[in-house]
């Protein structure tokens, strides 16, 4: 899939908050080269990954890249 790269103050701005898990946060920008942690929204969730509870194990690949999913925003 594609994706956005965001700064851990992205959600924050924007007053979205977690549907379920967390958001990225500022802690996740240090040391992560690449970054590689990822969010999801509420309706790729349901549509592509079942809406199964997210746990180890949870990944994608975005951009080429292995993503850890970490969270689901809030539905629209």
């Amino acid at each position: 899939m594609d994706g956005i790269y965001v700064s851990g103050e992205f959600f924050r701005v924007l007053g979205i908050r977690p549907w379920r898990g967390r958001l990225i946060l500022p802690e996740d920008e240090v040391g992560a080269c690449p970054p590689s942690k990822a969010v999801v929204s509420y309706s790729y969730w349901q549509g592509k990954m079942g809406g199964r509870e997210l746990g180890a194990g949870a990944a994608l690949t975005v951009n080429g890249g292995l993503k850890e999913v970490v969270g689901i925003s809030s539905p629209p």
